[in-house]
């Protein structure tokens, strides 16, 4: 007789769910600022960190306003702190509906 199947615990499924997401960190950068992120985000793929980052700009944006948002870029880095991705604030919506707005 062939053994029965047992489905693994939740502890076993919160392990292996565990290694299979990355750490991104969120650095915020311009010229003369560097804002680091220590804590990171456990995400999928390195699309959904860059949907992330989009997020952020337009929170950051929303708050603070779009002065200097050319100069600032967030840098998407992985828990060996290499750059995955750089991701520039003038790729927020607002920022582009901003400009339209000037002219």
């Amino acid at each position: 007789m062939a053994p029965r199947y047992q489905a693994p615990n939740a502890e076993v499924c919160a392990r292996v769910g565990e290694d299979m997401m990355t750490r991104f960190y969120f650095h915020l950068r311009s010229k003369q600022d560097n804002i680091p992120d220590d804590s990171g985000k456990e995400l999928d793929t390195l699309i959904d960190a860059y949907q992330h980052a989009r997020v952020l700009i337009d929170k950051i944006l929303f708050h603070v306003g779009y002065n200097d948002a050319d100069v600032w870029k967030v840098v998407i880095s992985n828990d060996q702190d290499d750059a995955q991705m750089i991701v520039p604030f003038a790729v927020s919506h607002a920022v582009r509906s901003q400009r339209r707005g000037a002219t």
